[in-house]
């Protein structure tokens, strides 16, 4: 029998979704799963600390954002004049003539 590591290895796990998938929030029930699905034993700590308790998402307080501001430009005063977009030059597109051979 493989230790849980060369298991990991093997099936190439990405360890913190297989842990979520299995419900399995301490190394005490690693362990234990590993001896339900024949698994070897794990020989080093996936978890920081044992959680007495599982613990619930608690709900986040959903803010509103501010509504941003209109993009509206002021509007110019009697002694400034309006500015004009610079004008724009195009050239028409034209095919290159074909290649003597």
């Amino acid at each position: 029998m493989s230790s849980f590591e060369e298991f990991a290895k093997r099936a190439r796990l990405d360890l913190g979704a297989y842990f979520t998938a299995n419900n399995i929030f301490s190394d005490k029930e690693l362990v234990e799963y590993c001896e339900r699905n024949s698994i070897g034993l794990p020989t080093q700590a996936y978890f920081k600390e044992e959680i007495q308790e599982k613990k619930t998402p608690e709900k986040e307080i959903v803010v509103p954002k501010p509504k941003p501001k209109s993009k509206t430009k002021p509007k110019p005063q009697e002694g400034e004049k309006k500015s004009s977009p610079p004008k724009k030059t195009r050239t028409s597109r034209t095919r290159k003539p074909p290649v003597k051979k």
